[in-house]
């Protein structure tokens, strides 16, 4: 099946979302009253894009972990006990502000898709409800657009394509809808782990280097990457190289996520600045 380009362009857009939102949610949750501005504590990790022909040579690696600078060999429990530790801490996080880059490669041969996101996203959530506002740039199929989306009071505004859309949900559907990346992201499990390690910066940050494979035969199950921790115990940056299939249209396609993930600010001082919503039309 053949689409048209507009439309393998929003279904492009959707996926790349869905994407960004299962990794933003790592830096939100519920709890802590402090703010604190990352910078203060970490020395920000660079975010590395790629074209689609490199990203694609790192996928056929992710198992080793070749990508890494130095990669771990077996399993230390201290590591992974921190990086459990410092996933959980900073999902209890109340409001944050994050930066996250991604670079996504769907498909093979004249179908491949790649796009390319930098976007700035804030996060402010209170028991089972929240907010979140994000903006930033996006290319796709040699087009380069602005994009902004809000959530807010039970509608997901979205401005991107020269369209202005709300829609009616609510904050679990917005953003706990994706299956694709949970697994690797949200909750790893110690067994998925095969390799992992740790070594104490000169900042006196931890860094740790990991190697996993969820085992899954559909979504996202092969990835390394690296985890900044605080001496106060959050991830302050992050790094991912995943790989894996995604069914689309019934055919199951090659996909490929190289992500950086890094926490700008958190605490009750993070806020959000909403734009005027009333010219957004209903879908």
């Amino acid at each position: 099946m053949f689409l048209r380009k507009g439309e393998k362009m929003k279904k492009c857009i959707t996926l790349f979302l869905s994407l960004m939102l299962a990794f933003s949610l790592t830096a939100c949750g519920s709890g802590e009253k402090e703010t604190t501005t990352a910078a203060e504590s970490t020395t920000t990790e660079a975010a590395t894009t790629t074209e689609a022909e490199s990203t694609a040579a790192e996928t056929t690696a992710v198992s080793g972990g070749s990508g890494l600078e130095n990669p771990p060999v077996g399993v230390d429990q201290e590591a992974l006990d921190l990086f459990n530790a410092a996933s959980l801490k900073t999902g209890e996080l109340t409001n944050t502000r994050s930066r996250i880059q991604m670079d996504m490669v769907m498909g093979e041969g004249a179908e491949q898709q790649r796009i390319a996101m930098d976007l700035e996203m804030t996060l402010i959530k209170s028991g089972e409800e929240g907010e979140m506002a994000c903006s930033g740039s996006m290319e796709t199929m040699g087009v380069n657009m602005v994009l902004s989306t809000f959530y807010k009071d039970g509608y997901l505004y979205t401005e991107a394509i020269g369209e202005k859309v709300k829609q009616a949900t609510d904050f679990a559907s917005a953003v706990g809808s994706i299956d694709m990346t949970s697994s690797i992201v949200s909750e790893v499990e110690p067994d998925k782990f095969t390799a992992i390690g740790m070594e104490v910066l000169a900042d006196g940050n931890t860094k740790i280097t990991f190697i996993a494979n969820t085992g899954d035969t559909e979504g996202l199950n092969e990835c390394y990457g690296t985890m900044t921790v605080s001496p106060e115990g959050y991830a302050v940056a992050q790094s991912y190289t995943m790989s894996g299939f995604q069914t689309q249209d019934g055919v199951s396609q090659p996909l490929s996520v190289m992500v950086s993930l890094e926490t700008l600010a958190y605490g009750d001082d993070v806020q959000i600045d909403y734009p005027d919503f009333s010219d957004y039309q209903e879908s």
